[in-house]
């Protein structure tokens, strides 16, 4: 319960520094205190609501960094990734997002420190996950409790994922609704418009001469946020069709994304 207070304050936090719209930050945190999908996360003792909370604070520093922040941003954002995989394996997303931010959405810094910075990333963050793998191989004698083999999801498994997707926003929905094939549409939109908001408010000149201030960052951290979401959803149906066949798209699960 403490942790669905804190994770909904930075949701609010999160959403107002891109927007500066204090409405706009008291609706999200409105919303996703009235959220099934996230209300059911946090109704266990699992390991979800401290991801949920590592991954908003990881969001903070790497959208800080895009504006321009210092290297400590840097440093914290590898610190929360290395505490991200120690929490979840899926973690292991923070990594792939961290590396994309400082090489793609930091344009207004040179090449030579986006890959000085890149390279810090990696020395803080990975030596403490490497740590937890030699660890699990020591205790466990594997280094994962994982076996690499190809079994890619069945289709009750992605009907019951979309239908879990669509319980963070609405309540629950009858099962015979086919709602796979608006959900697949809707992610194509979500990654179609993450790529246009990061090609519009980075890539084009244009666009930054007209836009505001505060309407370029909301684009930045707009496509910031949903590139992390498409990449933690990448991750996990990575993990299923080659580490983790009994992983479900259930709702602790898409928390995550749902969540982005």
């Amino acid at each position: 319960l403490l942790l669905f207070g804190v994770n909904n304050a930075l949701i609010g936090l999160l959403v107002w520094r891109l927007t500066r719209h204090s409405a706009w930050s008291l609706a999200a945190a409105v919303v996703a205190a009235c959220s099934p999908g996230l209300l059911w996360t946090h109704a266990f003792a699992l390991s979800e609501p401290l991801f949920l909370c590592l991954e908003l604070v990881f969001l903070q520093a790497m959208f800080s960094y895009t504006r321009g922040g210092s290297l400590r941003f840097v440093l914290s954002a590898a610190l929360l990734a290395c505490l991200g995989f120690w929490t979840r394996y899926a973690g292991v997303a923070f990594y792939l997002s961290g590396m994309l931010v400082i090489l793609f959405y930091a344009q207004s810094r040179p090449w030579q420190e986006r890959l000085r910075h890149l390279g810090l990333f990696l020395a803080v963050s990975v030596p403490g996950s490497l740590l937890l793998i030699f660890r699990n191989g020591m205790a466990g004698g594997t280094l994962a409790n994982r076996q690499l083999l190809w079994h890619p999801p069945e289709m009750d498994k992605l009907m019951e994922g979309a239908h879990n997707l669509w319980g963070f926003f609405l309540p629950s929905l009858p099962p015979a609704w086919n709602l796979l094939e608006i959900t697949v549409a809707l992610l194509a939109a979500l990654v179609v418009l993450g790529g246009v908001a990061l090609a519009l408010s980075t890539f084009s000149q244009r666009i930054k001469n007209t836009l505001s201030d505060c309407k370029l960052s909301y684009l930045q951290g707009a496509a910031l946020v949903a590139m992390h979401g498409c990449v933690y959803l990448i991750v996990v149906v990575l993990a299923m069709v080659f580490f983790d066949a009994s992983t479900i798209f259930e709702a602790r699960i898409l928390a995550p994304f749902g969540l982005c």
